[in-house]
């Protein structure tokens, strides 16, 4: 087969089953889209009904954890496995909100959802890097970049729905189109037929044992952690936050837009980076230096934390996108799969202490003021981690 003729195949079998599949499950990230609307239907107060998002982070980073020997046999399976729990998700969301029941928008939103995110997540990121083995990096990012972009796909979506149906329906408007989407993309997602010749470029041989005893593979869960906890707890409160400067309700719907444009479209540009760096992990030592700078200078000055939450989006997105990659470098792509749903387990229980510290400043200070000043010290612990990583690492 030619390589124009590949790179054909490789969008139909590879790229667009990614972005149908990522774009849908990437919707967690719009969440505080519709806390306050589904706050005042049920008539709970908005930090219960955020823990929605916190659990379905929790077990995003659960299902990518678990699933990931599943998703190396068969992406297919997985992938359909996924569409299914994430519809179902959104069914018991739609009933929760509408019998007034929280405990089901858990389960819907957090339980059914999460699960659906983590091995949908995971799913289509080692079949790019098969069908791109030259470009790792750019490859893997596709799938991350739109996920980072589902949640302004959703707004925009909800933005013309939600006041024809209400919150009570919208999770079930929004369900039926992204089984369609996921749908397709899940039957169109094949590996390539001679992706064994890209085994492990390295050598290593997968053991939960081994892993678990490689310090590599703990300075990359917490960087990850680290990072992750920081972002989600901005995240989260990003809509609050934006309150608290921006009266214009439609200028924080923009600015929320903006939040995923930034979080999607930078996971592309430091990918695309790291694949010119003699040392891919160098690219985490930069977005963990960029991280210390925007969080500190909206710790200083506090207005200009809207630009840091721009600023962060960005960040946070390019830790996700260069991890596969840089994970590959480390144990090679025979059991990439695996090793990236372990390292992404710090994705779930990064949601427990940024779901915590919100609700904690909030509850003290009725503000989210103090959120930059404590986030800046979890920054700064990053940096002093992956520059430890940087020097081990050749």
């Amino acid at each position: 087969m030619s390589p124009a003729e590949n790179n054909r195949l490789g969008i139909i079998r590879a790229i667009v089953p990614s972005i149908l599949i990522t774009l849908c499950i990437g919707s967690v990230y719009a969440f505080s889209f519709f806390a306050k609307d589904i706050s005042e239907y049920i008539g709970s107060n908005l930090g219960n009904v955020q823990f929605a998002f916190s659990l379905s982070i929790f077990f995003l980073g659960m299902g990518a954890a678990f699933f990931g020997p599943m998703v190396e046999k068969n992406i297919r399976a997985s992938s359909l496995l996924s569409t299914s729990l994430f519809v179902s998700g959104m069914c018991l969301t739609t009933i929760g909100i509408h019998l007034r029941l929280l405990w089901m928008v858990f389960l819907g939103y957090g339980v059914f959802n999460g699960l659906a995110q983590g091995i949908g997540y995971i799913s289509p990121v080692k079949n790019l890097m098969l069908w791109y083995p030259n470009r790792k990096g750019l490859a893997s990012a596709i799938s991350i970049v739109s996920f980072g972009l589902g949640s302004s796909l959703c707004v925009m979506l909800s933005k013309a729905f939600l006041p024809v149906v209400g919150i009570q329906w919208i999770f079930l408007v929004l369900g039926a189109i992204y089984l369609a989407m996921m749908l397709v993309g899940s039957l169109l997602l094949k590996k390539p037929n001679v992706y064994d010749r890209l085994g492990s470029n390295i050598g290593f041989k997968f053991s939960y044992g081994g892993i678990f005893k490689d310090l590599n593979f703990w300075q990359c869960w917490l960087f990850m952690l680290l990072n992750i906890s920081a972002g989600l707890a901005l995240i989260g409160a990003s809509k609050n936050i934006f309150s608290e400067i921006v009266s214009n309700e439609t200028t924080i719907v923009l600015l929320l837009m903006l939040c995923g444009l930034f979080n999607g479209g930078f996971r592309l540009v430091f990918a695309w980076i790291s694949d010119y760096l003699g040392r891919r992990v160098d690219i985490w030592l930069v977005i963990a230096l960029l991280s210390v700078i925007f969080i500190g200078a909206s710790s200083i000055h506090y207005p200009l934390i809207v630009l840091a939450i721009l600023l962060l989006n960005a960040t946070y997105g390019g830790g996700f996108s260069t991890c596969p990659s840089i994970l590959s470098d480390l144990y090679g792509n025979t059991a990439i799969s695996r090793i990236h749903g372990l390292v992404l387990s710090a994705w779930g229980i990064a949601a427990i202490p940024a779901y915590f510290l919100n609700s904690y400043v909030f509850k003290h200070m009725d503000s989210f003021r103090m959120v930059p000043a404590i986030l800046l010290m979890v920054y700064l612990a990053n940096l002093v981690n992956v520059f430890l990583l940087r020097r081990k690492v050749n």
